[in-house]
């Protein structure tokens, strides 16, 4: 794969909130059922979340450092005179699908979070949070009277004088704020003195998602944007587990995923008999010098296709991106597969709603003995939608992987990580992966 320089980005889905004392109706948090041990985090399933694959494409490839295409961007953007600039027309599609309570701060502050292991900031909404815009001043919060963090009452809560973050995204826009230490609950253990970024001013275009309050960075080995640099919360977490590593089990269209620090709960997933397997699960390597989870996958197949490709094509697992993005090469052998594929005016991949069946999509890993397959229908991200008229649908369905425009990007999603059971191994730097049971 080819190297490229990354711009250091978040995801763009981190700019509405919700602070409770006590979990939300709409997301009562699943007991851990199974006395595994660990920092046991559910996921919840966000009742706001709407999928736009072209809006998920643009967010996956300026959240990587990739230019948005002009045209795409213009599509999902609308000129109003009210702002100062484009501003992206996708309020109406909050594209997290699973979401996490974390509390912030003493009496404790409980927000509907992101955990992201393609990010290294902690980062949340407060009341003095604001876009500039020709109507909304420095003294306008954006938040107003809708809750989010407020340092002010947390009796732990530290601001770091000379302490600022900001983060520049692929499409320009950015965030930026202040920098505070606070208690952070995560699992039910008290981290003290958690670094703790609170956003001052974002982009407008960045705040419509109803339900999230913010982000919790596991990125491996990335510095937060905080300068002078900070610990980030990861490295506090590792610092009190006695493994030190954390699993991820998402599921497909269900709300029973988690998260899981210290500990792996083996009852999750189907254990390997692989020789190579350690504890049920193969394990791959991280390339040298990752700043992520960045690892090696050797083989694809698609269901049908006589040829099984082989090479090595390094690729980040990330929790923050819905799609799988790939090598242009690569997709296109995908949907070669798929009658009536076509890509769409904007360069994306999309198929007939009716009468396509998605073929499976298989990653071969290390020598190959090791392979992970995503189902068909799990590479269905959405409905397309006419270009001049978003609530006409067009009979073409967008499918969850994407070419890369040839930046050398691969990015494994959500959709890989539906399909498997994944540790990621901080202290043995590696990440872990078992099949599962899938629906």
């Amino acid at each position: 794969m080819a190297t490229f320089t990354f711009v250091t980005v978040l995801f763009l889905t981190l700019f509405s909130s919700v602070l409770v004392t006590s979990a939300p109706a709409a997301f009562q948090p699943r007991q851990d059922s199974a006395s595994v041990g660990g920092l046991f985090i559910p996921t919840l399933r966000n009742p706001d979340y709407h999928r736009n694959g072209r809006a998920a494409y643009a967010k996956a490839l300026a959240k990587w450092g990739i230019k948005v295409p002009e045209r795409l961007a213009n599509h999902l953007s609308l000129v109003d005179n009210k702002q100062t600039g484009f501003v992206w027309a996708t309020h109406e599609y909050p594209d997290k699908e699973y979401l996490s309570l974390i509390g912030y701060g003493t009496p404790q502050q409980t927000l509907l979070v992101d955990l992201d292991t393609g990010s290294a900031d902690t980062w949340v909404v407060t009341p003095g949070t604001y876009a500039p815009t020709a109507e909304n001043t420095h003294n306008t919060s954006l938040v107003k009277d809708r809750p989010s963090y407020d340092p002010a009452k947390s009796s732990t809560a530290k601001y770091v004088p000379g302490a600022v973050w900001k983060i520049t995204y692929g499409d320009d826009s950015t965030a930026s704020g202040d920098v505070w230490t606070d208690v952070l609950n995560v699992g039910g253990v008290s981290l003290s003195d958690a670094t703790i970024e609170t956003a001052t001013l974002i982009s407008y275009s960045l705040f419509y998602d109803n339900q999230l309050s913010g982000l919790l960075g596991l990125a491996y080995n990335l510095h937060s944007q905080v300068t002078p640099a900070k610990p980030n919360v990861l490295s506090g977490l590792m610092d009190v587990l006695d493994k030190k590593l954390f699993a991820v089990d998402l599921h497909w269209h269900a709300d029973d995923g988690s998260y899981r620090f210290g500990a792996v709960d083996t009852s999750a997933f189907i254990p390997s008999t692989s020789p190579s397997a350690v504890d049920g699960l193969e394990y791959i390597p991280l390339l040298d010098h990752s700043r992520f989870w960045s690892i090696n996958f050797t083989s694809i197949y698609v269901q049908g296709d006589p040829v099984k490709y082989q090479s090595s094509w390094a690729s980040i697992v990330d929790t923050g991106t819905s799609i799988i993005m790939m090598p242009d090469d690569i997709a296109e052998a995908y949907y070669k597969s798929v009658p009536g594929s076509q890509k769409d005016a904007y360069d994306m991949w999309e198929y007939p709603c009716n009468g396509s069946t998605l073929p499976d999509f298989t990653f071969g890993f290390g020598d190959n003995a090791f392979e992970v397959t995503i189902p068909g229908k799990y590479m269905n991200y959405s409905v397309s939608t006419n270009l001049n008229h978003p609530d006409v649908v067009t009979g073409f369905c967008t499918g969850s992987l994407q070419g890369d425009f040839g930046n050398g990007v691969n990015i494994l999603g959500d959709p890989f990580l539906k399909v498997v059971y994944a540790v990621f191994d901080v202290g043995g730097s590696r990440i872990g992966f078992a099949t599962k049971h899938l629906k």
